[in-house]
């Protein structure tokens, strides 16, 4: 007989999202050494077309940056990104 091992709450919320994030961002700081943070939001009304966070990756390197409206500074490369895909978004 196999276990399996199940989500449970306490496995799904271990962390915030600003920890989550600030690990992210290290990890993308790492990749992109050097370059400058900008500040990037997305706004609280795109929630129900985007979902909680937006999931933005380049090359490896990634952020889920919280889809609150409040400002994050993420690498200039990373937000370049995320700024296209809001002007793209068709809702």
């Amino acid at each position: 007989m196999t276990t399996k091992k199940t989500n449970t709450t306490a496995s799904i919320e271990s962390g915030n999202d600003n920890t989550k994030l600030a690990g992210e961002l290290a990890k993308a700081q790492a990749t992109f050494a050097g370059e400058a943070l900008v500040p990037f939001s997305v706004p609280k009304a795109l929630a129900k077309f985007i979902g909680p966070n937006l999931y933005i990756g380049v090359n490896g390197a990634f952020v889920n940056v919280p889809v609150d409206g409040k400002k994050y500074d993420i690498p200039k490369t990373l937000a370049e990104h995320g700024f296209e895909y809001l002007q793209n978004l068709k809702i």
